[in-house]
């Protein structure tokens, strides 16, 4: 992944504690991939979505607001999924 967005890809930053980070199960089956492939295959999207894992174990949510404000928000994000 790029820091800079790829033109006409929708970019979805998901935060979040150890759900989210999913190191407990295969990558393939990690709530932010699965998210990004319902959503590219889905019909109604007008473009190409990338969703951005940005999960930590153990996080709290002003972790999770720090963490945004610190590196997040330079990727650019047009959804940010808390």
């Amino acid at each position: 992944t790029t820091l800079a967005k790829p033109q006409g890809v929708f970019r979805i930053a998901v935060l979040g504690d150890s759900y989210t980070e999913s190191f407990h199960v295969s990558y393939d089956e990690s709530f932010p991939v699965v998210m990004e492939r319902q959503l590219n295959a889905c019909s109604t999207m007008s473009g190409p979505v990338e969703v951005l894992n940005f999960g930590v174990s153990g996080f709290s949510n002003v972790q999770e607001l720090l963490q945004y404000r610190h590196k997040v928000k330079a990727f650019e994000p047009d959804l940010v999924f808390l």
